[in-house]
């Protein structure tokens, strides 16, 4: 009896360690969502603008329609403001061409006037020295010229109301 004999033992130890934190620390800004300490979970998150993008397009909507009509009323403001320009202008060419007609036959008149006036005055000098008529020569041109004035004064008066 006396065999060998022989023992073999084997021991193992295992440690697992987890460790978990369920604090959280967040620096600027925090506009988001956090979740801490959650393992092995469905989360269902929704997240919600609350409606705000619908109002802004609809602002947005409403700010074109705004610009579109304040352009259409810009457009008949500048084409009515146009019209009134040509029509003074044309107001203006009318009233200068008048005045211009008015000046002329002011001219033509005043020229007959002064031919009537020169032609009186040498048919008195005439007169005056072939001796038909005992005339003053000083008093003819005097008479004469006051004719020619007092025919352009009137000739421009009547020109004057006529055009108003």
């Amino acid at each position: 009896m006396g065999g060998s004999s022989k023992s073999d033992s084997t021991n193992t130890t295992v440690t697992s360690t987890t460790n978990k934190s369920l604090s959280q620390a967040v620096g600027g800004d925090n506009t988001g969502v956090m979740l801490s300490g959650i393992e092995d979970a469905d989360i269902n998150l929704t997240m919600t603008d609350m409606g705000a993008m619908a109002v802004a397009g609809h602002m947005a909507e409403e700010a074109f329609a705004f610009g579109a009509d304040t352009l259409n009323t810009h457009e008949s403001l500048v084409r009515d403001v146009f019209d009134v320009g040509v029509r003074a202008l044309t107001t203006n060419t009318e009233t200068s061409q008048h005045a211009m007609d008015a000046m002329q036959s002011l001219a033509g008149q005043q020229h007959a006037t002064t031919q009537a006036a020169i032609h009186l005055a040498e048919g008195a000098k005439a007169r005056e020295q072939t001796g038909a008529t005992d005339s003053n020569n000083t008093l003819l041109k005097n008479v004469s010229l006051m004719v020619g004035v007092v025919g352009t004064i009137i000739t421009v008066v009547y020109l004057l109301r006529g055009s108003h």
